[in-house]
């Protein structure tokens, strides 16, 4: 064993700065099961070869295999840092390997980074994924809005995930995000759509709900009153004046 570990090392030592070089080595460990030393190499592959190299994915899968899924976040978040890795290729990888419970880790290292780093674009868009893949309606919509205020956008986020809500039943959650986009006012891109959609799902709501009161009611066939008075009775407000009848 001592006479392995002394040629491991010695492979380590001169081992060329290049990737193939790299990715040679690290995988003759990696077959061996010796990950702590594929570990190694990567790291000493991003310090050594210039211009620099980065190995995010081979690090992160190495974590995986010896059960680090912590660590392997931490590799997939610092590559979205450096831009070394795709948001839309880790949230694919994240689904695969990662197990509800594991969510919570997740959502933590993104909050850290996210306080350290407020102007990263695509820490917040990951967080209020995750809240979307956990279904937690309700905090993703609270992390879409604010992203929207922040960056000054059309709504485009915050009606896309009120259409997810509304098409998984959580009305109430998209309700609310209609309701922002609406009032945005009717220069906005998703104006009129957002507007005929709060209406379906504020009485989708109610259609399908147990516990509403009197006051929802009323709001309900205000909302619809004024929608007819602000669109006029023609082929956008058509289907809304129908289920207003119904």
């Amino acid at each position: 064993t001592g006479k392995a570990e002394a040629q491991y090392e010695q492979a380590i030592d001169k081992m060329a700065p290049d990737v193939m070089s790299v990715h040679r080595l690290a995988n003759a460990f990696v077959q061996n099961a010796q990950y702590d030393l594929a570990l190694r190499v990567y790291e000493k592959g991003e310090r050594t070869i210039k211009p620099p190299a980065r190995f995010t994915y081979n690090l992160a899968d190495i974590r995986r295999r010896k059960g680090d899924l912590s660590g392997m976040l931490r590799h997939y978040l610092d590559g979205l840092e450096d831009k070394s890795v795709q948001l839309q290729h880790v949230q694919t990888l994240i689904i695969n390997y990662l197990n509800e419970e594991a969510y919570a880790d997740l959502q933590a290292q993104l909050f850290e980074r996210m306080e350290r780093n407020p102007d990263h674009r695509e820490f917040p868009e990951l967080l209020m994924w995750s809240y979307v893949q956990l279904k937690d309606y309700g905090n993703a919509m609270r992390q879409a809005i604010a992203l929207d205020r922040i960056r000054n956008e059309t709504g485009n986020s915050v009606y896309n995930l009120s259409m997810t809500a509304y098409l998984d039943g959580a009305y109430r959650t998209a309700v609310e995000g209609f309701r922002y986009v609406r009032d945005k006012g009717p220069s906005g891109s998703f104006y009129h759509d957002a507007y005929r959609q709060l209406l379906v799902s504020q009485r989708q709501a109610i259609v399908e709900g147990v516990q509403y009161g009197t006051a929802e009611l009323s709001q309900l066939v205000s909302d619809y009153q004024k929608y007819s008075a602000d669109v006029g009775m023609n082929h956008l407000s058509a289907s809304l004046v129908i289920e207003f009848a119904e």
